[in-house]
């Protein structure tokens, strides 16, 4: 998916939950790296859920900072106004 820069794919979409914390990373990066901009909505969500661990946080900030569109960029600057994490903090401001 990654490779051929397919957007609007499900597979990315359903990854960002998997329970395999590596298959969520790789699915954050590949997100980021093709900019899927219709997942900005999931990635927003994650940040809102109280079950969301501090890695997944870390790499949806990851993501819409490889998008870098300007939805991406303002879900960013919101965060890190609210984020009392200081790991994830760090990962929303770079």
């Amino acid at each position: 998916i990654e490779d051929r820069r397919i957007t609007k794919d499900r597979t990315l979409a359903n990854a960002m939950t998997h329970p395999s914390s590596r298959v969520r990373h790789a699915a954050f990066r590949a997100i980021g790296r093709v900019k899927d901009v219709s997942l900005i909505e999931k990635l927003l969500d994650l940040f809102n859920r109280k079950r969301t661990d501090r890695q997944t946080k870390k790499d949806a900030a990851f993501a819409l900072g490889l998008m870098g569109n300007e939805t991406a960029i303002k879900i960013l600057q919101q965060q890190s106004q609210m984020q009392t994490d200081n790991e994830v903090l760090a990962a929303l401001l770079f």
